[in-house]
């Protein structure tokens, strides 16, 4: 029996000398160890049963590492004798777990064992997602050149199962629902964007993003707003009630794929116009269309703007060619006055392109846009303000995409964009050029 005892006291003092002398400490032992540190040790994401982290070592050549890798555990200060995984000795890296329980704080330490010590880097810990609802947060966009208003939100997370449809949803009332007015804009993950229209002018409403999955239907943050838009017409659905045709020998006029189409005759002009009866000309105000040349005969050729009393021919104009030149002028009993043009501006597209045109009323002057740029600005005149529309001349083909007419009396409108001008150093902020 003593024999036997004596034939395994070396194995087990061996066993012993192991454990005794692989040393584990959060700081590096002295001598040339002393140089490795743990530079930097995060999470990069996590999920509902994994989590990446991310670690940045110091001085990795200049010991020798025999195991590098992370422990971790439910509890604080997890060791190697806990779950661990390698990694690759490396000076940067990155490292995945997976297998983990949903809705559970895991901690989570970096270990690397040099010689016959591990070293143990700062502790982190991460929380794995929970199985539910998704996660949606509401966003808005202002169009810079048209104050349009675009709403729509972000999936962040999808709650562990597929979003099988996502939208926004609106309302006069508080905490609007998809009972509600609702657009679906899609399913699956991302983001989302949708201009909402035909709402009454100067009504609150109330809207929000949503998310739906097997397990429901979840909201983002409330928006309050109030529309500004006195008039917007896309001319997909075109209703051409109070429409009106100018000169109607002189051309023609069609509507096809969304767009409205007009034609002049060599030596004419040809205008269309809608009747608006909410604008008020005391207010700040802007317009905007965007035109597009399918034919145009030679540099007189223009189509633009035209607004005031298009039906008494007294109006207004703010055209271009498709030789970068913009022209405004008054047109009054058949003859033009207040002209400015051809100017050449080099903001102009050529070559049958789309051109933003915007005109913007404040502080008593008319400002010019094309294309987001400041082209030129003119003294206001007060005079009828209820009619809109486009005007061609000069054996002339144009697409005309919309027409957008719009409030923007600051009272009214606190929250205004900015926009910059950069060409002309121009500022407008809250509806005030600064």
């Amino acid at each position: 029996m003593r024999a036997t005892f004596l034939s395994f006291l070396p194995l087990a003092a061996v066993i012993v000398f192991i454990i005794a002398s692989c040393e584990e400490r959060d700081q590096p032992p002295t001598g040339a160890t002393n140089k490795f540190r743990f530079k930097h040790f995060s999470a990069d994401t996590a999920s509902y049963e994994g989590v990446i982290l991310n670690y940045r070592l110091e001085n990795v050549k200049d010991v020798d590492i025999q195991r590098l890798g992370v422990c971790y555990d439910t509890t604080t200060s997890p060791t190697t004798k806990d779950d661990t995984v390698c990694s690759d000795i490396d000076t940067v890296g990155y490292q995945s777990i997976d297998g983990l329980s949903p809705d559970s704080e895991y901690f989570f330490r970096l270990f690397a064992q040099i010689e016959e010590t591990i070293l143990y880097g700062p502790q982190i810990m991460v929380k794995t997602l929970a199985y539910g609802k998704p996660t949606v947060i509401t966003k808005e966009k202002l169009n810079d050149t048209a104050f349009t208003r675009y709403f729509g939100g972000q999936i962040l997370s999808d709650g562990g199962e597929r979003i099988t449809d996502k939208g926004i949803c609106w309302s006069p009332s508080p905490s609007p629902t998809v009972n509600d007015n609702a657009v679906s804009l899609g399913s699956g993950m991302g983001s989302f964007l949708y201009h909402v229209s035909g709402l009454a002018k100067n009504q609150l409403y109330y809207l929000r993003a949503y998310a739906t999955s097997s397990f429901g239907t979840a909201y983002g943050d409330e928006l309050p707003f109030t529309p500004n838009a006195v008039y917007e017409e896309n001319f997909s659905d075109f209703d051409n009630n109070n429409w009106y045709i100018g000169l109607d020998r002189y051309g023609e006029t069609s509507i096809d794929s969304g767009y409205y189409i007009v034609r002049s005759n060599h030596n004419y002009y040809k205008w269309v116009w809608h009747r608006i009866d909410s604008l008020n000309q005391d207010d700040f105000f802007k317009i905007k269309t965007r035109v597009k040349f399918n034919y145009a005969h030679d540099n007189d050729s223009q189509a633009g703007l035209i607004w005031g009393g298009c039906s008494e021919d007294d109006f207004y104009l703010f055209s271009i060619n498709q030789y970068q030149d913009y022209k405004y002028a008054r047109y009054e009993n058949q003859n033009w006055k207040d002209q400015i043009g051809f100017e050449t501006f080099p903001h102009i597209h050529s070559d049958g392109q789309w051109n933003e045109l915007t005109i913007m009323k404040y502080n008593n002057r008319y400002h010019f846009i094309i294309n987001n740029r400041l082209a030129d600005t003119y003294e206001y005149e007060s005079f009828s303000l209820d009619e809109f529309g486009f005007l061609l001349k000069e054996d002339t083909r144009a697409y005309f995409d919309y027409l957008f007419v719009y409030n923007l009396n600051p009272e009214n409108n606190k929250n205004l964009p900015q926009e910059s001008y950069t060409d002309n150093q121009l500022l407008m902020k809250n509806g005030v050029i600064e």
